[in-house]
């Protein structure tokens, strides 16, 4: 949905959902002990939805998505927020985000490439809105999209595809050229 609205200029719109979602995870969380499933498996829904022992929350892909789309959305009060939930809700907590380069795309359309390829971008969430955005920006400068058959062969959707159909978070070069790049010579 956000890759929706975003390459519809309804901006508007998604910024609206971005802050309900991050209001509803952490509404989910205060209230009613909800964390969202790391491995994203049926026993660990069931665990988190009946209260049962699961697995201590160490790391998102989820969260560090959220904070990204905070920062090319400019919003500096909904990142704040959900940093400052972060810190004091969950101790020594991993907040990253996963992308591949070009030269890694064959492997990602296959069962468990996210833990065989790829690299993790860890957020540092004792820096602030202006210099996790700069550091977002020179990680925007050194991906090089285009060079990703996907794009070469026009067509791109089978990437999205292929992270839905194995779980796999979605590739942050499908949004990071446009603001990003846009962001970084203001």
């Amino acid at each position: 949905m956000f890759l929706f609205l975003y390459s519809s200029n309804r901006n508007q719109d998604l910024i609206a959902l971005l802050s309900a979602l991050i209001t509803g995870l952490m509404i989910n969380h205060i209230q009613q002990k909800k964390t969202p499933s790391q491995d994203d498996s049926y026993e660990d829904a069931l665990a988190i939805e009946f209260k049962k022992d699961s697995k201590p929350f160490l790391a998102s892909v989820l969260y560090g998505g959220l904070l990204e789309w905070c920062c090319i959305l400019e919003l500096e009060n909904d990142y704040s927020r959900l940093k400052d939930y972060l810190q004091n809700h969950f101790d020594n907590i991993t907040v990253q985000t996963w992308h591949i380069n070009a030269d890694e795309e064959p492997e990602l359309y296959a069962k468990n490439a996210v833990f065989k390829i790829g690299a993790s971008q860890a957020f540092d969430l004792s820096l602030n809105f202006k210099d996790q955005a700069a550091i977002l920006c020179n990680a925007a400068l050194s991906a090089q999209a285009s060079e990703f058959s996907f794009y070469e062969y026009s067509f791109p959707s089978i990437a999205l595809i292929t992270c839905r159909y194995y779980g796999y978070p979605v590739l942050p070069e499908f949004w990071r050229k446009k603001e990003l790049l846009e962001y970084s010579v203001k």
